[in-house]
This record gives structure tokens, sequence and C-alpha cells, in this order.
């Protein structure tokens, strides 16, 4: 999926509640807040990489490798232009020709 705040992370979610843990933590300056607000986001890392992102391999296989790398795991960036959408094989591209 591309399309809306997934052009911009995959996990959109957990951005969010990263941020809403963040923003209280400022508001309230409280350390202890920011310290779960870490222990949440770490948790969430582990989470999508050692079990979401292995079952979308498996499930969707060549879908999943051609999308992951066009949209960030869960930090924002500009999504890329339709020309940067997908790989370049490295051996066909490197030959001289």
């Amino acid at each position: 999926m591309t399309g809306g705040l997934y052009r911009y992370s995959r996990n959109p979610m957990y951005v969010a509640v990263l941020l809403i843990l963040l923003g209280w933590a400022i508001s309230f300056e409280a350390a202890g807040l920011f310290g779960y607000a870490v222990v949440v986001g770490l948790a969430f890392h582990l989470r999508v990489v050692m079990g979401e992102e292995s079952w979308l391999a498996r499930t969707h296989g060549e879908q999943w490798f051609a999308n992951s790398p066009v949209v960030p795991r869960s930090h924002g960036q500009a999504p890329p232009s339709t020309s940067q959408v997908g790989f370049v094989d490295c051996a066909q591209s490197s030959a001289p020709s």
C-alpha cells in the first residue's frame, strides 16, 4: 500500500502513538514518560522487524520485496517519484555498453 499516510511510513499508527507519548513527556516534563516512550518505540521496532516484516515477506513474496524499499519502515520521507520506484539490476547497469 502506497497511498495516504502509507506513502510516508509503512507503520503510521506506531509513529502516531510514539509522537503522542513524546508530546506528553515534553508537555508534562516527565522523564519517566519519556523512558516509557523509548521502551514502547523499541518494542514496536522489534515487533515490526522480527514479526510483521518476515510474515509479510512469506505471505506476499515479490509484492513485499518490491514495496518495502519504496516506503520507509517508520519515519517519513518524501515519497519517491514514479521513475525511482522499482529495482535496478546492478549486474546489467554496471556492464559496459
